[in-house]
């Protein structure tokens, strides 16, 4: 799937220790997660309302199945005769959701001890996973995890990788800016994710964008004035192309691009210097991908 995205150039691999079911409360510890491992019993009882659990009897004990959302997708637990005898059916489905609940906890330290190890920030889409982070003191990479950006509705992943690693640079000095914008959520006391995405789109970026791009509209329309008549197409394709980005020096090559910026009428000559500015925006990045969602 990495491949398939193109997105290999972005990812790096690197092992995580198994999972590991026998020392699971001292791997707990070492992530800084005992608290929430000494929470199992009232994570299960949290959950036992709400998870649907079917039990279906086997020649040696009995399967279960349980659904819940916050799983990500449905849960089977095989119980022994031996473990379910005597047992209430109530008991039953709650040794089972245990058994689950245990499971997210073992690959939830594992998980957070890799992330640990390699000095990364630690996220995931799992909702089991944040219930159980929860009580956890907000950070910038926490929130700029489960944080959406509202421009970016309807891009597809694939779609967003193609613009970063196009406008590399760009989408560098992007990610400084949301930061430093998260950072000052944080100390504000704005941490909801809903709170902060309204912030986000009425502070920062409906405003800056709008204005980068009346500042690129207002660079294209001063160049048609002052110099649509000073050069040939190819040549104006060319050379402000290559200079801002729109064109490649591969497509530009049959263009005939001998043609250098300084030797440009004064209009085109400004065009170019202006749309390097542009270009250098923290907003950059997400005008290109706002494009080509478009």
């Amino acid at each position: 799937m990495v491949r398939e995205y193109g997105a290999e150039p972005l990812v790096e691999f690197a092992p995580r220790n198994p999972a590991c079911f026998e020392h699971w409360m001292q791997h707990a510890k070492e992530a800084g997660m005992e608290d929430i491992a000494l929470r199992e019993e009232v994570m299960v009882d949290e959950l036992l309302s709400e998870t649907g659990i079917n039990l279906s009897k086997k020649k040696d004990g009995v399967q279960c199945t349980l659904d819940n959302h916050d799983f990500s997708h449905r849960q089977w637990i095989d119980l022994t005769k031996s473990e379910i005898r005597g047992k209430s059916e109530k008991s039953i489905k709650r040794a089972a959701l245990r058994r689950v609940v245990r499971k997210f906890l073992v690959h939830l330290s594992a998980d957070v001890n890799a992330a640990k190890k390699y000095g990364g920030a630690f996220g995931s889409s799992i909702p089991v996973f944040q219930r159980l982070l929860g009580n956890r003191g907000e950070n910038v990479a926490k929130v700029a995890f489960e944080v959406e950006l509202p421009v970016l509705d309807g891009i597809s992943t694939a779609q967003l990788i193609d613009v970063r690693l196009e406008y590399a640079d760009s989408f560098s000095r992007f990610r400084k800016r949301i930061q430093s914008f998260l950072e000052a959520c944080i100390r504000q006391g704005v941490r909801e994710p809903v709170e902060i995405r309204e912030k986000m789109k009425a502070d920062l970026i409906e405003g800056e964008l709008q204005e980068l791009k009346s500042n690129l509209s207002i660079a294209e329309e001063s160049l048609k004035r002052k110099s649509v008549y000073a050069l040939s197409l190819a040549t104006l394709v060319t050379t402000i192309g290559v200079a801002t980005g729109i064109v490649t020096p591969a497509v530009a090559f049959g263009l005939a691009a001998t043609v250098s910026a300084t030797s440009l009428s004064p209009g085109a000559a400004r065009y170019v210097d202006d749309m390097a500015k542009l270009k250098s925006d923290d907003m950059y990045f997400l005008l290109q991908a706002e494009a080509h969602h478009h």
